[in-house]
């Protein structure tokens, strides 16, 4: 409803201008419909990124905007989601290597731009390379520089990355032995 709608809009606003906390969690008994009505406030982007995996179980990292991030970017006109994973990780990272395993999940993170409240709907697969060695980071796309991190790496970087990725990280540090 309208009401509804309203009221889910002014929580969107509180939750913007509070600036001490990262993360915010909407209790509901609806929760399909109340995404429904919270993504309707925005304009979508969809994107497309990889888990990037070498021989050794450590996963490829960017460091970009003073940030560790996955390897990820926009799909094109024409282009599967998973085309667009690949090419992406291929561009931003310079691999060739690369082989999709699995579809892995689907990450959301908000943003504002152009004046516009925005959505980035960011849908991961699972990656494997097996020349781990030959890397190279995307300068022109602010890509500072790539890292191979093991778990005590990640668990640092988890310090100094976005909240939408908490979950992806602890996935990764559950399927491997600390």
């Amino acid at each position: 409803s309208t009401d509804y709608s309203d009221r889910l809009k002014e929580t969107i606003d509180n939750i913007e201008a509070d600036t001490k906390h990262k993360i915010a969690y909407l209790v509901t008994p609806d929760p399909d419909a109340t995404f429904q009505a919270f993504k309707s406030h925005f304009q979508p982007v969809e994107a497309a990124g990889g888990i990037v995996w070498n021989p050794d179980g450590a996963i490829l990292l960017i460091f970009r905007h003073g940030k560790w991030d996955l390897p990820k970017g926009k799909i094109e006109q024409n282009e599967s989601i998973a085309e667009a994973a690949e090419r992406e990780v291929a561009e931003e990272c310079g691999i060739r290597e690369l082989t999709l395993n699995h579809f892995y999940g689907t990450s959301y993170h908000t943003y504002w731009q152009f004046n516009q409240r925005m959505l980035k709907i960011t849908y991961w697969y699972d990656m494997s390379c097996t020349d781990p060695q030959n890397i190279n980071p995307q300068t022109e796309e602010g890509i500072e520089t790539i890292r191979w991190m093991d778990t005590q790496g990640l668990q640092r970087a988890m310090d100094q990355t976005f909240p939408n990725l908490y979950g992806i990280f602890d996935n990764y540090l559950k399927r491997v032995p600390l």
